[in-house]
C-alpha cells in the first residue's frame, strides 16, 4: 500500500518496473525452457522480454486520473493515438508485455451489496480494514485468512502505535523531506526575483527557516512560537505541521 504521493512517485514506479523487467529477463534465461533452446535460438531471442505487470495500490488519488478507482498505463505510439482518435477508436499499446495498473483505495465507494468480482472484494477489504467493524469474507477462505491477519482489536496500544509509526518507510520520509526543501528553494527563487534579492541568499534563508520550523514542530513547540522564530507565515507552518503529522502521528 502506497500511503502518499511524492514529487517523484511516477519516476519511482518506472524505476521499480525497470528492476522487475531485468529480474524477469534473468529468470527467463535460467528457465528450463530457455536453457533447452539451441544457441542459435537463444541468440535470436536475446531481446525477448517476459510479460511484466506492475500493480500499485494507493491510499491517495491516482497521479493521472484524479477521482478514479483504477487507471492503467502502457507504452503507446503517438501516431496510433492520433489515427485511432480520428477514427474514434481506442488505440492499443505497442506492447502488451509492459503494463502498469493503479488502484486508488479511497475512491472505491461501493457498498458491500454492490461488490462484484475479486478486485472489488479486495478493494472493499482494504478500504474498510481501518473501520474497526466486522468485515465480510465473501465466502473466500483466502480473504477470511487475510481478515484474521489484520485484526488488531486485542493488540496492545504500544504495538499499534509502533505499527502505524513505521508503516511509512524511511525512504518515503526522506523523499517527502527532500521535496519540502526543493519546494522551499523554488519559492525562495520566486521571492528573490520579485524582490530583487540574491537567489542564493533567499534559498539559504528559506531552507534554514523551514528546517527550524520542522525541528520545533518535532519538539511540540507552540505554533505562535514557531512563527515568531522561524519567520515563516502562519499558513506555511500549519502546512508543515499537517504534512509532518502523516509520518509522526501515533
Amino acid at each position: 500500500m502506497q500511503r502518499y504521493e511524492n514529487d517523484y512517485f511516477i519516476d519511482r514506479t518506472m524505476l521499480y518496473k525497470a528492476f522487475h523487467i531485468i529480474k524477469g529477463r534473468k529468470e527467463m534465461e535460467l528457465s528450463k525452457e530457455f536453457m533447452a533452446l539451441s544457441e542459435e535460438q537463444k541468440k535470436y531471442r536475446q531481446y525477448e522480454l517476459p510479460e511484466c505487470v506492475s500493480v500499485w495500490i494507493c491510499n491517495f488519488d491516482l497521479p493521472a486520473a484524479k477521482g478514479e478507482v483504477r487507471d492503467e498505463w502502457g507504452l503507446y505510439s503517438n501516431y496510433a493515438l492520433k489515427t485511432m482518435a480520428e477514427q474514434k477508436k481506442v488505440a492499443a499499446p505497442i506492447s502488451a508485455k509492459n503494463k502498469y495498473i493503479f488502484f486508488s483505495v479511497p475512491n472505491f465507494k461501493k457498498s458491500v451489496e454492490e461488490v462484484n468480482g475479486a478486485v472489488d472484494k479486495w478493494l472493499y477489504l482494504l478500504n474498510h480494514a481501518k473501520d474497526g467493524k466486522e468485515l465480510p469474507n465473501f465466502g473466500s477462505e483466502i480473504m477470511k485468512d487475510a481478515i484474521e491477519r489484520i485484526k488488531v482489536a486485542n493488540a496492545p496500544d504500544e504495538l499499534l502505535a509502533a505499527q502505524e509509526k513505521y508503516m511509512t518507510t524511511k525512504e518515503d520520509y526522506e523523499s517527502w523531506a527532500a521535496g519540502l526543501v526543493i519546494h522551499a528553494r523554488e519559492e525562495a527563487r520566486a521571492e528573490g526575483r520579485a524582490e530583487g534579492k540574491a537567489e542564493g541568499r533567499a534559498e539559504e534563508r528559506d531552507k534554514r527557516n523551514t528546517e527550524m520550523a520542522l525541528d520545533m514542530l518535532a519538539d511540540n513547540k507552540p505554533i505562535e512560537e514557531i512563527v515568531k522564530y522561524s519567520h515563516l507565515p502562519m499558513e506555511k507552518v500549519l502546512e508543515l505541521r499537517d504534512s509532518q503529522a502523516m509520518f509522526t502521528a501515533k
